[in-house]
Formats: structure tokens, sequence, C-alpha cells
């Protein structure tokens, strides 16, 4: 920003310098010129650095709905809810302001619907009978039941984390380390019909992984 304003300045002043020394030589006689140089350079600092802060002052302005889109577009990215930006019709940004702020609505709604699907999946996970647990593409587990926190012998975190720090059975994990690997969905119920000790039984549990 600095280096910008010191640049524009210098060429504010070297221009209106040019065009000073030309207009004294077109109305001073040539024996008068050298007494007014110093006065003239004087006045040529002044205006530039009056026109510069015009300028800068005028960027700015113009800049101030650019820099509010550009915040509320990173808040946007975060989840948050940034308060919709006011244009005049006549701004320039006008259609972008609103096309912005229809976008943050939609996304809000979007977000409390899924909001509200999981909470209601939560609450249907935990009265299933059989464990089930939620992997995703990332290979970290996003919801699971306590039957499947019984099943597994392990106490499971609400939060996001690899499924991992769960799941020790080594056919289970290479079932599941198969499955992000071909991308393709199989059977996990008679993998964890088997319990710790290895013995075949009922079905207990079902993995689900989204890609």
């Amino acid at each position: 920003m600095i280096k910008r304003m010191g640049l524009e300045y210098l060429i504010t002043s070297v221009t209106n310098l040019v065009v000073f020394i030309l207009v004294v030589r077109l109305l001073i006689s040539s024996g008068q010129v050298a007494s007014v140089m110093t006065r003239l350079i004087i006045l040529d600092l002044v205006v530039s650095a009056i026109e510069v802060g015009i300028f800068n002052w005028a960027f700015r302005k113009r800049q101030q709905p650019v820099t509010a889109m550009k915040h509320k577009v990173e808040g946007m990215l975060k989840d948050e809810e940034p308060a919709h930006i006011l244009l005049h019709k006549d701004n320039d940004y006008y259609g972008l302001a609103m096309a912005i702020n229809q976008l943050q609505t939609h996304q809000q709604k979007a977000l409390r619907n899924h909001a509200q699907q999981s909470e209601e999946l939560r609450l249907l996970l935990a009265y299933l009978p059989i464990g089930v647990m939620v992997i995703d593409n990332y290979r970290k587990v996003e919801m699971a039941n306590s039957a499947m926190a019984e099943f597994l012998q392990t106490e499971i975190s609400p939060r996001r984390h690899p499924y991992t720090q769960d799941i020790h059975q080594f056919e289970l994990v290479s079932l599941i380390g198969q499955v992000f690997s071909t991308k393709k969905i199989q059977t996990s119920s008679d993998h964890l019909a088997r319990g710790t000790s290895g013995k075949a039984g009922r079905s207990l549990g079902h993995l689900h992984v989204n890609f």
C-alpha cells in the first residue's frame, strides 16, 4: 500500500512539474523562469499530494463493497453467518452482492437441513438394536451408536476421528481399506458377525462408507 502510494505520488509530481514548466515558459519570459522555479516545485509537491490523497480516498471508497464481499465469502466458507451486504441499485457491484446474499441464504438453509437430518439420524441410530458406524471419504467416523461401541468393546468419541481408533480387528480393517481402494461398497455384516474371539455368530453391526 505504501509503495503504491509512493509510486503514485512520484508519477503525479513529475507529471505536474513538467506541465508547470511548460506553462511557465509560455507565460513568463526566460529571465524570470529561474526565479520562480523554487515556488513552482513547492506548488507541484502540494498539488501532487492533494491529487494522490483524493485518488486514494476515491479508490478505497470504491473498494469498500469488494472488501465487504470478500470478508462475507470468507465467513461463509467457515460456516459463519455474516450480515447481508446492502448496496444501492446504481452501484456497479449491486448484482454481485445480491447473488452472494442469495448464495448465503441457500447455504444456511442447506446447513440447517443437514443439521436437522443428522440429529434425526443420531436419534434413530441410538435406538437401533444393532451397531452402526458411518465412515466418510476421509476415513473418519462421522457417527456411531452405543450398540457399535458395545460390539467393538471401546468408547467411540462423538467427534470425527480416524476409524482405526475404534476398529482393531485386522479382517475388518482390511475390508474397509479394500472398500476405499476399489470405491465399491461391500457388505460388512458377515465380518461384523465375528466377535473379538473370532467365532462366527449373529450379525451385530453394520458399516456405511460415504464417498
